[in-house]
Parts: structure tokens; C-alpha cells; sequence
């Protein structure tokens, strides 16, 4: 996931937008385009890493290629700002206990597992946002137990984003307690907080786009903090469910190595007998 190679961003071109129309989703002569498409987004996005902020976070990008990740149909790509490998690492006992097989499989998509901040590219424009999937199982979790425990913080992140953020076609201070139930009940498969910037914009604004990119970036950074669960912030008790977890494991794996032990006794001894018995009936016959 991380140390993706990026050339320097020069700006978007028409036809990066055009590969993400309907009818280039599943068709793989456009893999090309949109592997170029890619390129470009990840330079643009390269410079995120080091905002204020971000520090703990890595930059990750969705596949460009129809394949089992996206059901086969490339929609869009998105570049995107994740906690980084060794704290994906720490959850990840956590994230494969709660999620059942078949939702591995019908959403194997790793920015469905995590929070994100991210860019987004498709066929209208670009889209900026902090994301969080039900697939998410920690993350939602913990959003759910901080939100209960401080709405005012989560009031004044939301507040604090530029204009035109937007949470269900509303102002996210006035959608997100509810959103935030509604994924924690099942009801909906994810939340956006984001804005667009129209295709046209994106264009015209060649490498500047970059910029006003950047400044929305940041401004969803201490959402992202907030909303996702945090080792210093373990408002769930993952940690001590983990250890829990290992100690769980540990103790079948000595109680397995014990049987293995006592099998091989028996089975020694049966050896020993049986080896007995034969030397017996030679005995006899002598």
C-alpha cells in the first residue's frame, strides 16, 4: 500500500474523466487510460502525506482494473489517506473476527475496512470527503461510542469545514448523529462527508487543482482523528479484546501441542507393545 511511485502532478485532462463513463467500467481496453488516470491522481495526492496532521497516515489508491476488488467494474478511482500498515496491523485481529466470510467476500475492498480521507475521480469530477464503510467494523464501532461521549467535538469539526461539505444533501452538522446510527444499525452501507468540484473546474484549473485539493484535505484531518479509533483513544477496549483474544489462542495452541504430546505417547507405547508381544511369539517358538 504504500511507497507508491508518482511523477509530479501537472493537471487532470479530459480524458481521464472520460474512462470513468458508463460504458468503460468493465471494458479493459480502457485499462491504459485509466492507469494514466491513476498516475496523475497519485501525484496530486502525494503531497497530502505531509500536511499538518497526517502524521500516522499513508496514501493508498483502488484498483484500476476490472477484477473481484470491484465487482468488476471500475466506477471510479480514489486516492485516499489511511492509518498506516503497523496500526492496520494492530486492528486487523479485531477487523477478521467481525466480519463474516461471505462480507469478505462480496466487499474485499481495503478502503471499506478503515476510515479514510480521499479524493475521489469520476466521470462528473472529483470528489473530497472522509469516508467510513460498515465493512469498517472497528472504526464504526469507536466513531459510535466518541460521538456518544462528545457530540460537541464531532459538532466542531463538522462546523469547521469549508463551505459546501455536504452529508445527505444537508450540512453534516445537522446529518451526522443520525448517519452515524443508521451505519452502526445496518440501515446504510456507509457515510460521506464530502464536496465536488466539477469537471470543468478540475480541468481548468490544471496543477492548481492540487492546491484546493490540499486546504480541504487538511480541513477533514481532525474529522478523521476524531472518527477513527486510535491506540491513545481506545474508547471500545479493543486493546485489552486483542490481548484477550491472543491469550485465547495461545492457550489452544498449548492445549493442541499437549494432545500432540500425549498422542505420540500413546502411540509409543502401542509401538513398544506391540514390538513385546512379537518378540513374545519368537520366543515361544524358538
Amino acid at each position: 500500500m504504500a511507497n507508491l511511485l508518482t511523477t509530479a502532478f501537472e493537471g487532470l485532462t479530459p480524458a481521464d474523466f472520460q474512462v470513468y463513463d458508463r460504458a468503460c467500467w468493465s471494458n479493459n481496453q480502457f485499462n491504459l487510460g485509466r492507469m494514466r488516470a491513476k498516475e496523475r491522481m497519485l501525484a496530486l495526492a502525494a503531497p497530502l502525506t505531509t500536511l499538518p496532521g497526517a502524521l500516522g497516515l499513508e496514501l493508498a489508491a483502488t484498483r484500476e482494473i476490472p477484477g473481484v476488488w470491484n465487482n468488476r467494474a471500475v466506477q471510479d478511482q480514489w486516492v485516499y489517506l489511511v492509518r498506516d500498515a503497523a496500526a492496520r496491523a494492530q486492528i486487523a485481529p479485531a477487523l477478521a473476527e467481525q466480519s463474516a466470510l461471505i462480507s469478505n467476500v462480496r466487499d474485499p475492498a481495503e478502503h471499506h475496512r478503515h476510515g479514510v480521507v480521499y479524493v475521489r475521480l469520476h466521470a462528473e469530477g472529483l470528489e473530497v470527503g472522509f469516508a467510513l464503510a460498515a465493512h469498517a467494523t472497528v472504526d464504526r464501532e469507536h466513531l459510535q461510542a466518541a460521538l456518544a461521549a462528545d457530540a460537541e467535538a464531532f459538532r466542531a469539526h463538522l462546523a469547521a469545514l469549508p463551505a459546501g461539505f455536504r452529508l445527505d444533501d444537508a450540512a453534516p452538522t445537522e446529518t451526522f448523529a443520525a448517519a452515524v446510527a443508521a451505519l452502526a444499525a445496518g440501515e446504510r452501507t456507509e457515510l460521506r462527508v464530502s464536496t465536488s468540484i466539477a469537471r470543468t473546474e478540475a480541468e481548468a484549473a490544471g496543477a492548481q487543482i492540487a492546491e484546493a485539493v490540499a486546504v480541504q484535505v487538511a480541513a477533514l484531518l481532525p474529522l478523521l482523528r476524531a472518527a477513527t479509533w486510535r491506540p491513545e483513544s481506545d474508547t471500545i477496549g479493543l486493546l485489552q479484546r486483542v490481548a484477550e483474544r491472543q491469550s485465547r489462542l495461545t492457550e489452544a495452541a498449548a492445549v493442541r501441542a499437549q494432545a500432540e504430546v500425549e498422542a505420540e505417547r500413546q502411540r509409543a507405547e502401542r509401538t513398544a507393545a506391540a514390538r513385546d508381544r512379537s518378540n513374545e511369539r519368537a520366543e515361544a517358538g524358538a
